[in-house]
């Protein structure tokens, strides 16, 4: 048996009685909330790192076209000094590419995100009473 002050009769000292099967669905019932819970912070845990993503996609996108247009802008209005004209033109070509390279790589990464958010709201859809 299992004893457990009520709420009313806490000061008084006097104990509600549970048999252990009483116990075992108050601990069961207790899992089911506790999972419940968790999941639902997986799922916002989730959203939020999906939400960054996005933004760190933004930023790169915006980067990119920045450096497109200093690359436009250097083939259209070339500079006296052509060898400097030359190694700029280089190390925009190397950060268009890795800024293309980084899109690309950010892109998998939020597509799994998406499959991961995914697969923990379907369990949820399922039985949204568990």
């Amino acid at each position: 048996m299992l004893n457990s002050p009520s709420v009313e009769d806490y000061y008084s000292s006097k104990q509600i009685r549970f048999d252990m099967g009483q116990a075992k669905a108050y601990l069961d019932n207790l899992a089911i909330a506790i999972r419940t819970y968790a999941l639902d912070q997986q799922i916002k845990q989730q959203t939020a790192e999906l939400s960054r993503a996005n933004a760190k996609q933004v930023g790169l996108i915006a980067d990119g076209n920045k450096l497109d247009a200093k690359k436009a802008d250097l083939l259209l209005n070339p500079s006296s000094n052509s060898k400097r004209n030359v190694g700029r033109n280089k190390l925009l070509d190397q950060q268009i590419a890795e800024n293309k390279s980084s899109q690309v790589m950010l892109e998998l990464e939020i597509e799994k995100q998406k499959a991961n958010l995914k697969t923990l709201m379907a369990p949820e859809k399922a039985n949204p009473d568990a």
